[in-house]
């Protein structure tokens, strides 16, 4: 066998395996939760939490309620540094979508809703080596009185491996000073490490940027909650992107009140790989045949 027939065959090996490898396609179950409630009470009356466990969304809504929670010194304070434990297991969505305010003020809300192929409970054919949809998350603006962090939970079940894997985090809330245009006057929350360092794209190295809703009183239409798409893939479960805001709000690069664009969208270091292995195998090909 010539050379030349020994090197085509292994180019065709290689791209056989490499291929092969992006395209082997996974059963994922995600589920998710928030676990708890950390911030500061700067107002007078009680705060209120309402809880939506996945099972009941949109099906029979929360319990009645609100469900009063008075972490500090009882419902009596109004002021102090709280915090509370939802609880639950996130593997069994526990608590998906959360609602919060200070007496009968415009609630704030934080919905989670995991993503699932049409007509199942899962997510079908997917990729373990690419970013997949992890889920949608709803930030909605009311009234609030401090910064706050809610532990965050995200866990993908790979059934076809049997193997689990978890993200455990926090979502920070920052309140704004409405002294400006509609854009700088939204409040916004970032995802972090339970350390409190901005969560990191392996994708981009670069932070996860902000999500940002309206005030209601000055949004351009009307909206004071926001949607994006929340993705990942798998380390242990590495958060790797927010896009695709919809409703009354704005994805933003910045972390901070100050504002600074849209974040850039790059291609995955996988997609680069494997087009360049293909680019390199024609280009020594090329060289060979010549």
């Amino acid at each position: 066998m010539s050379k030349r027939v020994v090197f085509c065959c292994l180019v065709v090996v290689s791209c056989v395996f490499l291929f092969a490898g992006a395209a082997r396609a996974d059963t994922i179950g995600v589920t998710g939760s928030f676990t708890s409630f950390t911030g500061g009470i700067l107002g007078g009356g009680q705060t209120f939490f309402d809880f939506c466990p996945a099972q009941s969304c949109g099906v029979v809504g929360p319990p009645p309620g609100p469900v009063p929670t008075c972490p500090d010194a009882g419902c009596g304070t109004s002021l102090g540094i709280a915090h509370v434990s939802f609880g639950g297991n996130p593997t069994q969505d526990t608590i998906s979508q959360l609602s919060f305010r200070v007496d009968s003020l415009t609630k704030n809300e934080l919905i989670f809703k995991a993503a699932r192929d049409p007509n199942s409970s899962f997510l079908h054919d997917v990729s373990p080596a690419h970013q997949f949809k992890l889920g949608t998350l709803t930030f909605t603006n009311g009234l609030w009185t401090a910064d706050a962090n809610f532990g965050f939970s995200i866990v993908a079940q790979d059934f076809t491996t049997s193997a689990s894997h978890r993200f455990d985090g926090l979502i920070h809330m920052v309140n704004t000073p409405n002294t400006g245009t509609p854009q700088q006057n939204s409040d916004f929350i970032y995802i972090t490490d339970l350390t409190g360092n901005p969560v990191v794209s392996p994708l981009t190295l670069e932070p996860l940027p902000s999500i940002r809703a309206y005030e209601l009183a000055d949004s351009p239409n009307g909206s004071n909650s926001v949607t994006v798409d929340l993705f990942g893939k798998f380390g242990s479960l590495d958060l790797t992107g927010i896009d695709n805001a919809t409703g009354g709000g704005f994805i933003d690069v910045s972390l901070t009140s100050e504002l600074g664009g849209p974040p850039s969208q790059v291609p995955e270091p996988a997609t680069f790989a494997l087009l360049s292995s293909g680019v390199l195998a024609l280009a020594a090909l090329k060289k060979r045949l010549s």
